[in-house]
C-alpha cells in the first residue's frame, strides 16, 4: 500500500544565548500532553483521539497518521471473516524515522487486500513483533440511519479525522438583492448568494465520542463531503450544550468556502413511460 511521508519536523527553532541556554529544538503540532514525554506519546499513539472502534460504511474515507520516532515500525491489519478465521499482514513496508506518515484506512481500500469479504479489521504499529501502539478498528455497517452527512476535519494533533453526523440537516438560502437608482427607477444590477446548512449532530452514542466531536468545532480545517468529492467550509453558531447524565447532540450552521449562485443539474436518459391499460380499455400512465 502507498503511504504518504512528511518530514515530522515542520518547524527548526535555534537558541542562542549562553552555553547553558544554546540549542535546538522541532515544533510538531499535537494536543494537551501534561505529563507525558512527547516521543514515548508519540511512538505509543497515532495522531488521532477517535473512537478506538469506528462503524464506517465502505466507502467513507478514513486515514490513520504516525510519526515515525523510531526506525524498523510498520503498519499491520488484521481482518475477520464471517467464518470466525482470520488473515494478518503488513499493510506497509518500514517506515522511515523522522517522518510523518499518512495511510489510508477506508474500509473499501482494505478490503481491496484481501481475498475474500472482511466484516471488520484492526490496524496498529508493529517493531519486531512487538505492538507499539493501541489497536484502531473498523466495523463495516449495513447503512446510516437519518441524514447522515460526513465531515473531515484536521484533528489537534495534526491528523485527519471523519466524523459522520446523523441528524437533520435544514437548507438556508439566502439570496440578497443588490440594487440601485437607474435615472427615476431602482433596479436589480445583482445578487448576492448566499446559502448555508443548519446541522444537528444527533445524539452521541457515549460521552468519548461526544468529546471527540468536539475536536470537530475546535478545528480551522473541515471539509463536507458530498458525491464523493471534500468542499471546504466555514462554521459558525455552534450550539455545544450537554448536560451530564443525559443524552446530548450539538447544532451548528456551515457553509461552503466557495460558492455560486450557478447551477449545476445533472441530467438523465429518461426511462420509457410506463403504459398501463385499464378495464374499460383506456391507456393511461
Amino acid at each position: 500500500m502507498t503511504v504518504a511521508a512528511q518530514p515530522a519536523a515542520l518547524y527548526t527553532w535555534s537558541i542562542t544565548g549562553g552555553a547553558v541556554e544554546s540549542g535546538s529544538f522541532r515544533c510538531l503540532k499535537g494536543g494537551h500532553l501534561a505529563g507525558v514525554d512527547a516521543a514515548t506519546y508519540l511512538k505509543t499513539n497515532f495522531l488521532t483521539w477517535q473512537p478506538q472502534t469506528r462503524i464506517t460504511l465502505y466507502h467513507t474515507p478514513h486515514w490513520l497518521r504516525y510519526v515515525a520516532v523510531v526506525a524498523g515500525c510498520r503498519f499491520r491489519v488484521k481482518g475477520y471473516f464471517s467464518d470466525g478465521t482470520d488473515a494478518i499482514f503488513d499493510l506497509t513496508g518500514e517506515l522511515a524515522a523522522g517522518f510523518i506518515h499518512t495511510v489510508d484506512t477506508t474500509y473499501g481500500t482494505i478490503r481491496s487486500l484481501f481475498n475474500r469479504q472482511i466484516t471488520y479489521y484492526d490496524i496498529w504499529i508493529e517493531r519486531d513483533g512487538a505492538v507499539l501502539t493501541w489497536v484502531q478498528r473498523y466495523v463495516l455497517a449495513d447503512g446510516a440511519d437519518g441524514t447522515p452527512d460526513h465531515f473531515v476535519f484536521e484533528n489537534s494533533l495534526g491528523g485527519f479525522d471523519t466524523v459522520c453526523f446523523r441528524g437533520d440537516r435544514k437548507d438556508v438560502a439566502e439570496p440578497e438583492s443588490l440594487n440601485a437608482a437607474f435615472d427615476d427607477r431602482t433596479l436589480e444590477f445583482d445578487v448576492d448568494w448566499k446559502q448555508s446548512f443548519q446541522k444537528n449532530t444527533g445524539y452521541f452514542p457515549d460521552l468519548n465520542t461526544r468529546l471527540w466531536a468536539l475536536d470537530f468545532f475546535s478545528s480551522a480545517n473541515r471539509y463536507h463531503l458530498a458525491e464523493g468529492v471534500l468542499h471546504r467550509i466555514v462554521v459558525s453558531r455552534p450550539k455545544l450544550e450537554a448536560t451530564e447524565g443525559e443524552l446530548a447532540g450539538y447544532e451548528f450552521t456551515y457553509a461552503y468556502a466557495k460558492q455560486s449562485r450557478y447551477m449545476n443539474l445533472p441530467r438523465v436518459p429518461v426511462p420509457p413511460a410506463l403504459e398501463i391499460v385499464n378495464p374499460a380499455g383506456e391507456l393511461f400512465f
